[in-house]
């Protein structure tokens, strides 16, 4: 839904590969028949496209947002808009292929040694909880109630307010939230470095950077600091953060000559990182 922001007339992007030699990405067999025959193995309603249909709600309670708050030069961040915005950040942190991961990693520790079917059952119910608020399953599993309530309780300490930029400034990561900074880690430890590659989770972040369109960004910034963020720390973030790629307007370059000049330098540092291990900054 956000890309659709960041395309031509046409409908066409440019893409950039912040990582070189890419390995294709594949659908797991696992994973495939886990989307297609989840509502079998988990018990949920047996629409083949629920979960789909629950992601669609959430997206399209955003888009609804984000088209108002482009169209008011005017507008601000609304109690109601963060709670829809509030649930359309935590889908798309929680959908990050290294999200999902770690979760999985985690999963294992917990629990202990899981088989296929289990570690599918569990993977299905922990993407699901976002969408599933308004869904009757949902109202009656309070372990879910109680995890979205976490979700909603992170946010609530960080101030919301968009930066407006008068041309196309802003670049689009594939990692569309971006947690700079880590609240308690001390410098040199991991959870630091994670903070400093932009990141940092929503309960840690200093601050979450979301590139909404070429000229719209929201910014949630941890106890009110900073309050504004130049298009170039967005970038740097986008960047930064990205795991794969980022998208720009074809016109980027042409409208913004200086800011994609930066940019393609930061893609180039990200590259001697990956390539090296030096530090991209």
């Amino acid at each position: 839904m956000v890309l659709r922001q960041f395309a031509d007339a046409q409908g066409q992007v440019h893409v950039v590969d912040v990582v070189e030699e890419l390995p294709p990405r594949r659908a797991n067999p696992r994973d495939v028949f886990h989307r297609n025959n989840a509502h079998r193995i988990t018990g949920l309603p047996v629409e083949p496209d629920f979960f789909e249909q629950a992601h669609s709600r959430v997206e399209s309670d955003a888009s609804r947002v984000i088209r108002r708050w482009e169209a008011d030069q005017s507008a601000v961040v609304t109690s109601l808009d963060r709670d829809v915005m509030t649930r359309f950040l935590t889908l798309h942190m929680l959908r990050q292929p290294s999200v999902m991961n770690n979760a999985r990693t985690q999963t294992a520790a917990e629990l202990g040694s899981l088989t296929p079917e289990e570690e599918q059952d569990y993977m299905v119910w922990a993407a699901s909880l976002p969408a599933l608020l308004d869904d009757d399953w949902f109202s009656i599993d309070l372990n879910n109630a109680e995890r979205w309530q976490q979700y909603k309780e992170a946010f609530c300490g960080y101030e919301w307010s968009l930066q407006r930029f008068p041309e196309r400034s802003l670049v689009l990561g594939d990692r569309l939230v971006s947690g700079f900074g880590h609240r308690f880690a001390e410098p040199g430890t991991w959870e630091w470095s994670q903070g400093q590659h932009a990141r940092a989770g929503v309960g840690v972040a200093r601050r979450l950077s979301v590139p909404l369109s070429p000229t719209l960004g929201l910014l949630l910034a941890y106890e009110g600091r900073p309050t504004s963020l130049t298009a170039d720390r967005f970038n740097l973030t986008s960047v930064t953060s990205a795991e794969r790629t980022i998208v720009q307007h074809r016109e980027f370059s042409h409208s913004s000559p200086s800011r994609a000049a930066y940019v393609a330098e930061l893609v180039q540092r990200r590259r001697a990182f990956e390539r090296t291990g030096l530090s991209a900054r």
